[in-house]
């Protein structure tokens, strides 16, 4: 094919904005984006800012592709402002694929532009963050976990839930790794009026203006930025050494507090890092003003005692602990997510990280359900959570909903069997008293009622309630009856 120019006189200046040009091996950042662009699209506009980008994603038509950059290549020939993508890469084996793609200097300019496109045009950004036609409708939507993608209203009722539901933060985003987290969290900073709204960066510092950026609406804004440091992290994923560990981490920290007190500091992969360490950088995160110092067992390799333990160790041996508050973040690769998270409050932290239902990464992470309700279970440990466990069960049924996801039947606190009973010496106790084999008042957390499910296994007991719920007082000779006829269908 030829590369077409077709610049047309638009109101909104899309004529001045050149097209990207037709050459294939990137320089350092455009690696992902000339891939994306030879993989599906052959238009893109390169930006270079995330802050501004939404605002025209609505008037995206079918296959014109938006990509976000960095800005690390300015220092190329020419101006920033709408040069061509031949002033980045070079080579020409590309020149038939890449064609009506726009260059703009910043993502405010490339949103502004937007609307404007047309046909098969499109966008392209260093880092290969991108948009396109169809794509730019979910583009705006967060990604709950993998294979999930959730539209705008969806999470913004769901955020207003959370509000409601009592939680003390919400980590809204991820703004600086795609447009549609940076808007999630703009979005939700303007919607929650009680909670403190989160979002998640790297120990980058465009990571953190971003993130910045986007929580400006926040009445309570945090910033959650960390580094990993156990020895594969420090090893093999920043090829680098323990004094540069601590080094970025007090810099990130220091960094974010620039722009908001609260900052949050997370040590990726902390499950399988030395306490010693583990300790020494905690101590750098406090000295740069960190708030909350988040521990993941990022890998769910911890066993409760192991992570108790941490916890502990971390509490009487971190200079200047009492400034800053303990925070559990585990996954659930064993199972044991939510084990974990008890295990480190009783060991003195302070703040749970969880999810609705248990969804995340891989197999997941803590249950906010599971924790508030074992917490309220046993007063005796002194920690409440002031959730109003009331919604917990409408509000689990609103995030499988909106994701997709089915929900497993027996799910601890809000999956469908979780009060419902089907064993005959089960329901012959529960009849009797409801105590005998519920620990939970369904009610407490938002379900009507207990069921009394009719099987193979259910005795007359439970025959007669479920007739006597229905209208029918049965004698025990009708009884009999009835229920030699219902085990023949059972």
């Amino acid at each position: 094919r030829q590369r077409q120019m077709c610049i047309r006189d638009r109101s909104k200046g899309l004529d001045k904005h050149p097209r990207l040009a037709d050459q294939v091996k990137p320089a350092s950042g455009w690696e992902i984006a000339v891939e994306t662009v030879l993989g599906s699209y052959l238009q893109a506009i390169s930006v270079d800012d995330m802050a501004s980008t939404i605002s025209l994603m609505e008037d995206f038509t079918k296959g014109e592709l938006l990509l976000v950059g960095n800005g690390k290549n300015k220092s190329r020939k020419g101006s920033a402002k709408g040069r061509l993508l031949s002033d980045l890469i070079e080579g020409d084996s590309a020149k038939l694929l890449v064609e009506h793609v726009f260059a703009a200097d910043s993502l405010t300019e490339a949103v502004a532009l937007q609307s404007q496109l047309e046909g098969s045009e499109s966008v392209v950004t260093p880092e290969g963050i991108w948009l396109g036609a169809s794509w730019a409708r979910v583009a705006r939507d967060k990604d709950a976990t993998a294979g999930v993608l959730q539209r705008k209203q969806e999470l913004e009722e769901i955020d207003q839930q959370l509000d409601n539901l009592g939680v003390d933060v919400i980590e809204a985003g991820f703004p600086i790794s795609s447009p549609g987290d940076f808007k999630s969290v703009e979005e939700i900073s303007k919607l929650v009026k009680n909670a403190t709204v989160c979002g998640l960066t790297r120990a980058v510092e465009k990571d953190i203006e971003v993130a910045a950026q986007a929580l400006t609406f926040a009445k309570k804004p945090r910033i959650h930025t960390g580094i990993g440091t156990s020895e594969s992290h420090i090893k093999y994923k920043f090829n680098s050494n323990k004094d540069d560990i601590l080094f970025r981490a007090f810099q990130a920290v220091k960094y974010a507090k620039s722009f908001v007190e609260d900052v949050e500091f997370y040590a990726e992969d902390a499950g399988r890092t030395d306490n010693e360490f583990l300790a020494r950088v905690c101590e750098q995160a406090i000295k740069a003003g960190a708030t909350v110092l988040n521990i993941p067992d990022t890998t769910g390799y911890c066993l409760p005692s192991e992570y108790g333990a941490k916890i502990k160790y971390l509490k009487e041996n971190v200079k200047g602990i009492e400034k800053a508050i303990l925070s559990c973040h585990c996954h659930n690769d064993l199972g044991l997510a939510t084990a974990n998270s008890i295990e480190g409050v009783i060991n003195g932290a302070r703040q749970i990280e969880c999810t609705i239902n248990g969804i995340g990464e891989r197999a997941g992470n803590t249950a906010l359900e599971e924790v508030v309700m074992i917490l309220k279970q046993h007063p005796y440990l002194n920690l409440d959570t002031n959730i109003n466990t009331k919604h917990l069960y409408g509000l689990s049924q609103l995030v499988s909903e909106s994701m997709g996801i089915y929900t497993q039947p027996n799910k601890a606190i809000v999956g469908a069997n979780a009060f419902a009973h089907s064993s005959g010496i089960h329901q012959d106790g529960m009849i009797k008293n409801r105590e005998t084999y519920e620990i939970i008042n369904p009610k407490d957390v938002g379900v009507t009622e207990s069921a009394i499910v009719l099987t193979a296994r259910s005795g007359r007991a439970a025959l007669a309630y479920r007739a006597k719920n229905v209208g029918y007082e049965l004698t025990k000779l009708q009884l009999d009856i009835v229920y030699a006829n219902f085990l023949t269908y059972a």
